[in-house]
């Protein structure tokens, strides 16, 4: 990333740990976190490893990306993207510095991916959003709108243990909430309870994991180390 951008006439914010080197460029504003959603509106365009939220809410702001997939579901994610012509994407394995400055520059000169960017833009607003996604679990649980508008359910949203794939279902509950059901989390981290909306709740059973807490260290240091590896 240094050897790719520290020569050029961009500001790059890196989210990564600012003690990993001791100096960086001048252009370079690293941070170990970001509040993304309120950053990228000031974007013109993203990289990121093809994780599904990032390129989600990247994607909702009509931004163009650079997608470099790591594992899981990120190659798909990734293929998505240049298929719709939003983005253009690289081999975690083999690509160097002069490939990440061309992709970066591409879309950020090539006005097609922002078109592009912004076509998928419109599809998410026209899709509804968490409001139609809190209303089509309402159909799947009550078939008739008459006994809709009568009958409130009881929802569990049982979360991964990364923060950035328990925020989607926070908005989609918060709409559950707004439109009267009860709305509850579950998950196997501790999770601050400013994070829930409000007149819901999250369940930690603290206790019970107590036997199994070397097996989620060891899974979410996998997750970072992979993640680590392409912010390095």
């Amino acid at each position: 990333m240094i050897d790719a951008f520290k020569d050029e006439n961009l500001m790059v914010v890196v989210v990564s740990d600012p003690q990993l080197f001791e100096q960086w460029p001048e252009n370079f504003m690293v941070y170990q976190q970001i509040p993304q959603l309120e950053l990228l509106p000031h974007l013109d365009g993203v990289v990121c490893h093809g994780g599904h939220n990032t390129v989600s809410e990247t994607l909702s702001n009509g931004l163009p990306l650079v997608v470099i997939p790591i594992a899981y579901d990120q190659s798909h994610v990734a293929g998505r993207v240049v298929r719709t012509g939003a983005g253009e994407r690289l081999n975690f394995n083999r690509f160097k510095a002069h490939h990440l400055n061309e992709a970066v520059q591409n879309i950020l000169t090539n006005p097609e991916y922002k078109k592009a960017a912004e076509t998928v833009r419109e599809s998410f607003m026209e899709a509804g959003g968490t409001t139609t996604a809190a209303y089509l679990l309402e159909l799947a649980l009550i078939p008739t709108s008459a006994e809709q508008e009568e009958t409130k359910s009881k929802f569990l949203f049982v979360v991964p243990p990364f923060f950035g794939h328990i925020s989607p279902t926070l908005s989609v509950g918060a709409s559950l909430i707004a439109r009267g059901h009860e709305v509850k989390w579950f998950g196997i981290t501790p999770l601050d309870s400013k994070h829930i909306p409000e007149g819901g709740s999250y369940f930690y059973p603290e206790k019970d994991l107590i036997p199994y807490q070397d097996e989620i260290a060891r899974i979410l240091k996998r997750q970072d180390d992979e993640a680590f590896l392409f912010r390095s």
